[in-house]
């Protein structure tokens, strides 16, 4: 926590701003003084060596902000800046900030656990509130009215089909923030609002073919238009291919007893009911004998909702993928957003209200906006303002109620569901959720699909026919809810249906869990590539042999800073668990190239394909690779685990990557943590080098797997991303093909397993041709393997002509290339 130096004249004045600020802070935050003289006979002034011993005294601090009253207290302050050493002359901030209020608002922003800057700043504004309830009411009007910039004009095209909507509007924020511009944003003639602003921008409900107008002022307005251009390019970051939610589905009772809603996630449920209708907080509209401390509360609140956000946006990350772990950019975005926080505590200082009350009365009108717009998708947005508003007040108030806890299985019956709940349910326990108001769109309805629950929404009032306890049967494919009191014929029929649905699961997972033999007994191993454990059931159930590639990267991503040991032990063990105990392949953090992780600190690269990579960024950052290590070997201690060196160029890189895995090795035994001490080592093969090393790396490696992404990349010298050269990437490039032919063959000579898990693995067309070369390990991404296991039981393998040179299959398969490329 930040602490506080009060310098004054005045020993006494010093002492009484300290007895304030521990007012404030509960005496939280630690304040010390330097205020006056020694000499009895001439107290009043500064002295720079008793400023230095306070701020010694704060060395434990994460900062150190030094308030000053006039006159010698700022040049003293700087005098003792010079006497303390460097450490904490680097962490110490001399704030021109007033006094007294500057004292208040400090305690008041470190309680939250505030870096210094954030409460240097927010001493600087601590005049703000004065100044607003002693400016008459017209001037207030006038300065709190949107100034508009008068710049630059900026105008693009809504390409996506849905539109402005939350994420994108997060990703529009992002993108104008990364200039040094002043920008406002507006469309359909409505008013400009701040082009930074989450809580204005995410508001103007732009749909497709809407054109949004920009107005930049700044040095950089020329580079965001650039990049504004671009961002129409990548569709405003939203798949091609998106679910429209289906407005026009009506939601009625019908007359023969049955409920309806529509249907957002597949699945047939049968349960007890179990109704938590309670997700509304309470709120009194309550007058505050201190705004400051609800200004502080607020703020407590707040970053608690924030941390605990981040906490489930990196679960998600490991868990689901980004796609996923992204719907929390918005609740992320919104609670940062000082323009809506600058309402509320207006609300606050003006009116003399509660905190709660407040930011309920901000939130609300959010909400209202969002329910008054013409788009479905952009409606649906409100539950997401709704469960932001509730978690802080519910924080405030230190309220539970909206926790969803059940200690048996059951179908959640809810008005109103956000995806922080959704996330949060026990999956075992929760049989489908049915709920009054939402979408097939709505961030907690694609949580719930990625989750595997069924959930049916949007029911209407209709829902309060069911009753707590109730048993009932739900169809999240068809939207039909059916209570068995009234129709039991109907909850049978369901359950037949439910004991179809599963028993046709069980025959498509025995197939897929069937081995990939050639009709002439040739057997291959057909392993799956996975970003998350969610990734990972999902292979095993396509019938994966194992994990081929697991990309750990994007256990990093998304993120203010890398996962702690513990972290990663955890998600490797989901991913263990949800495998089954079959062989896993993990690949050691790759980033760099077109994998920026902003806090990982590689700087700017003029060829970062061909820099800071892979491998090579892992020894550089050796504490942050023993971390990764440690974690490994501790989960293979309990699973089959083999680590992967990605972006292996030379031999060296091996030689030091395996001496750093001993040495966590050795610090694991001393400590008595168990591990595989026989845990196989392979690499990447997908820099070209590798070809004329495989002799010298099999000394110390088990296993090479062909990355035929990036050895494409590299050997042929095309950038993939490029769009001015991706017409000639091909991956069935003879030159390609000739070198994976190349490395499976050494690998046989070497006695090391050999693997394939580019993009070529999961090509139909090219499985007869790279099992004709030798390959019997495709990894793939999973909803391909049913396919490829099924092609490969109808081949022939010739093991006469495993060696045969690429340019004859290329004639015995006809034009494979352009079969790939189509």
């Amino acid at each position: 926590m930040v602490g506080i130096v009060i310098v004054s004249h005045s020993k006494m004045l010093a002492e009484g701003v300290k007895e304030l600020a521990n007012q404030m802070s509960q005496n939280k935050v630690a304040v010390i003084t330097a205020g006056g003289l020694e000499d009895t006979s001439s107290p009043i002034g500064t002295d720079p060596f008793k400023i230095k011993d306070a701020i010694e005294a704060l060395s434990d601090s994460n900062g150190i902000l030094v308030l000053m009253d006039i006159g010698s207290a700022v040049m003293n302050a700087e005098l003792a800046l010079d006497l303390v050493d460097e450490r904490l002359k680097h962490k110490t901030l001399l704030c021109e900030a007033p006094l007294v209020e500057g004292a208040i608002a400090a305690v008041a922003q470190a309680m939250t656990g505030a870096d210094i800057e954030a409460v240097a700043n927010e001493a600087k504004h601590s005049l703000l509130g004065k100044q607003t309830l002693l400016k008459p009411v017209e001037e207030q009007v006038e300065t709190d009215a949107f100034t508009d910039v008068v710049g630059k004009e900026i105008k693009i095209t809504v390409p996506n089909q849905l539109g402005l909507h939350a994420r994108p509007s997060v990703k529009l924020i992002e993108l104008v923030n990364k200039f040094d511009v002043t920008a406002t944003v507006s469309t359909k003639n409505k008013p400009f609002v701040a082009a930074d602003s989450i809580s204005q921008v995410s508001t103007l409900g732009a749909k497709k073919g809407d054109i949004l107008t920009f107005r930049v002022k700044g040095k950089q307005a020329d580079d965001l238009e650039i990049a504004l251009k671009g961002f129409v390019k990548q569709n405003f970051g939203d798949p091609v291919n998106t679910i429209i939610p289906q407005s026009n589905k009506k939601v009625s009772k019908h007359v023969n007893n049955k409920l309806a809603g529509i249907g957002v996630s597949n699945g047939i449920a049968i349960g007890h009911a179990k109704l938590l209708k309670n997700m509304v907080v309470n709120v009194k509209k309550e007058k505050a004998e201190n705004t400051l401390l609800e200004i502080s509360k607020l703020k407590m609140a707040i970053e608690a909702v924030l941390n605990n956000i981040i906490d489930l946006q990196q679960k998600t990350m490991a868990l689901y993928g980004k796609e996923d772990a992204e719907i929390f950019d918005f609740h992320i975005f919104m609670l940062n957003d000082s323009k809506t926080l600058d309402k509320v505590e207006q609300i606050i200082n003006n009116d003399c209200l509660c905190a709660e009350y407040a930011w309920y009365t901000v939130f609300s009108d959010l909400e209202n906006k969002y329910l008054e717009m013409e788009d479905a998708y952009l409606k649906e947005r409100a539950a997401d303002i709704v469960e932001i508003r509730n978690k802080v007040i519910s924080d405030i108030q230190r309220d539970s109620k909206n926790d969803i806890i059940l200690t048996e299985p059951a179908i959640l019956v809810v008005d109103e569901i956000g995806p922080a709940q959704t996330l949060s349910l026990d999956t075992d326990k929760v049989l489908g959720i049915i709920s009054m108001h939402g979408g097939e769109t709505s961030h907690a309805t694609i949580l719930a699909r990625s989750l595997g629950i069924p959930a049916i929404t949007a029911v209407g009032k209709a829902i309060s026919d069911i009753k707590e306890n109730d048993m009932l049967a739900m169809n999240g494919s068809t939207g039909d809810i059916v209570l068995k009191s009234e129709n039991p014929k109907k909850i049978n029929v369901l359950i037949l249906e439910k004991e179809k649905e599963d028993r046709v699961i069980k025959e498509r997972f025995i197939k897929a869990k069937q081995p990939a033999i050639s009709n002439d007994g040739v057997e291959f191993k057909i392993l799956a590539n996975v970003s998350s454990p969610k990734e990972a059931k999902l292979a095993f159930v396509n019938g994966a042999e194992g994990i081929g590639l697991y990309r750990t990267e994007f256990l990093f991503m998304n993120r203010e800073s890398a996962p702690s040991e513990e972290e990663q032990y955890s998600v490797y063990k989901q991913l263990c668990e949800n495998m089954k105990g079959l062989p896993i392949t993990i690949r050691t953090l790759d980033i760099g190239g077109d994998k920026h992780i902003p806090y990982m600190g590689i700087g700017e690269e003029n060829n970062p394909f061909l820099g800071l990579r892979g491998i090579r960024y892992c020894l550089q950052n050796i504490p942050l690779f023993k971390t990764q290590l440690r974690a490994l070997c501790r989960i293979s201690a309990a699973y089959q685990i083999k680590i992967m060196y990605p972006m292996v160029g030379i031999v060296e890189e091996v030689l030091s990557a395996n001496k750093i895995l001993r040495e966590v090795q050795n610090d694991l035994k001393k400590q008595n943590i168990p591990f595989d001490k026989n845990m196989q080592v392979g690499i990447m093969v997908e820099v070209p080098s590798v070809l004329f090393l495989i002799p010298q790396l099999a000394k110390e490696i088990n296993f090479l797997s062909i990355g035929t992404n990036d050895l494409t990349q590299y050997l042929l010298a095309l950038d993939r991303e490029n769009t001015n050269v991706s017409k000639y990437f091909s991956a069935l490039h003879p030159a390609v093909l000739s070198a994976v032919q190349t490395v499976i063959k050494l690998a046989k000579e070497n006695n090391l397993e050999v693997s394939l898990c580019g993009e070529l693995a999961r090509n139909q067309n090219a499985t007869k041709l790279l099992s004709r070369i030798g390959l019997r390990n495709f990894s793939m991404s999973s909803p391909a393997i049913p396919d490829i296991k099924e092609v490969i039981r109808n081949l022939s393998i010739n093991k006469d002509t495993m060696n045969s040179s690429v340019n004859e299959y290329f004639t015995t398969l006809g034009d494979v290339k352009s079969s790939f490329s189509s």
